[in-house]
C-alpha cells in the first residue's frame, strides 16, 4: 500500500498538544540523525582505512547502549559483518572503536539487514517513489519494541546541493511485511549551498509542506539540518504548512511550533 498522507493528523492542535508533538518529532529527527551520521562516519573511515569497498552487500546503523553502531555487511549468501565502527555522541575519529574482523551478523542484525534490504528492493518499483538524476537513496531501518520502521532519504552525489523532500516511511507489520509506504513530501527541493552562493549571515532555509503531507516538520527535515549544520551553514530551517509554522535549531537542538496566523481582514 502506498500513501502520501498527513501522518500527524489535520485537527487543530491545543498549545499542550502541540508541544507532545514537538517532543516527538524532535525524539524522531534526533534518532535519525544518529544514525544517518554515523552511516556517514562509518562509511568515510572504512574507506579511509582499507580503500574503497568490495564485496558489500549493505550498510545500516543501529543503537547499541549509548553508542551508535554501524556495520557493513558482505555479498553473500550467508552475510557476513565485514567491517564495524562504535561511535559515541561526538563521533569523533579519536573515540570511535572499529573493528574489520569477519563475523557473523547478531539476530538484531539480521533483522536491520532485512528490512534494509526489502525497501530497497520494493522501490525499484514502488509508483510513488521518484527516482532523480545525481541523487541516490539512504534508507535508514529502525527497529523498536513496539514498532519496525524505515526512512528513505534522498542524498546528493553534488557537494554544491543540499536537498530536502522525496522522501519516505515505509511501516512494517508485525510479520516484517511492508504494510506502508508514505510519502513525506510533494517533490524535491535543491539548496544551492555552493560558497558564492551563501553569505555570511546565511543561517539556514525555508521551505512550504503542502496539504496532504505533514503539517509539521518532518523528522527527515531535522536530520537533513543536523547533518548539514556545519559544512553547509543550514543551522536553522523554517516549515510553512497551512496550519502551522514549524522552527528548527541545529544548534541548540530547540524545536518550535506555532499556529498560522492568517490576516482575515479584507479592505
Amino acid at each position: 500500500m502506498f500513501a502520501a498522507t498527513n501522518l500527524y493528523g489535520q485537527t487543530s492542535l491545543s498549545e499542550n498538544e502541540l508541544a507532545v508533538k514537538s517532543r516527538e518529532i524532535k525524539k524522531e529527527g534526533l534518532l535519525l540523525y544518529r544514525l544517518e551520521k554515523a552511516s556517514w562516519k562509518g562509511t568515510d573511515l572504512f574507506i579511509e582505512k582499507y580503500s574503497m569497498p568490495i564485496g558489500v552487500g549493505g550498510y545500516f546503523s543501529y543503537p547499541i547502549g549509548n553508542k551508535t553502531r554501524f556495520v557493513f555487511v558482505s555479498n553473500e549468501d550467508d552475510p557476513k559483518i565485514m567491517f564495524s565502527a562504535d561511535y559515541d555522541s561526538t563521533f569523533s575519529k579519536e573515540t570511535v572503536e572499529s573493528n574489520n574482523e569477519r563475523r557473523s551478523l547478531s539476530s538484531l542484525e539480521k533483522e536491520y539487514f532485512f528490512l534494509r534490504r526489502k525497501v530497497r528492493d520494493s522501490i525499484v518499483n514502488c509508483p510513488i517513489v521518484k527516482w532523480y538524476q545525481n541523487t541516490n537513496f539512504n534508507i535508514v531501518p529502525i527497529i523498536e519494541k513496539d514498532r519496525h520502521i524505515a526512512y528513505i532519504m534522498t542524498g546528493s552525489k553534488d557537494n554544491g546541493t543540499v536537498y530536502f523532500g522525496n522522501d519516505y516511511l515505509v511501516i512494517f507489520d508485525k510479520n516484517n511485511k511492508i504494510e506502508l509506504i508514505n510519502k513525506l513530501h510533494e517533490g524535491l527541493i535543491p539548496i544551492d549551498v555552493r560558497p558564492e552562493h551563501l553569505s555570511d549571515s546565511t543561517i539556514g532555509c525555508i521551505h512550504n509542506h503542502l496539504p496532504y503531507y505533514s503539517s509539521f516538520i518532518t523528522p527527515t527535515d531535522i536530520c537533513t539540518s543536523m547533518l548539514y549544520q556545519y559544512n553547509k551553514n543550514i543551522k536553522q530551517i523554517s516549515i510553512v504548512s497551512n496550519k502551522y509554522v514549524s522552527i528548527w535549531n541545529s544548534e541548540t537542538t530547540g524545536l518550535v511550533i506555532v499556529p498560522l496566523r492568517r490576516d482575515t481582514k479584507k479592505d
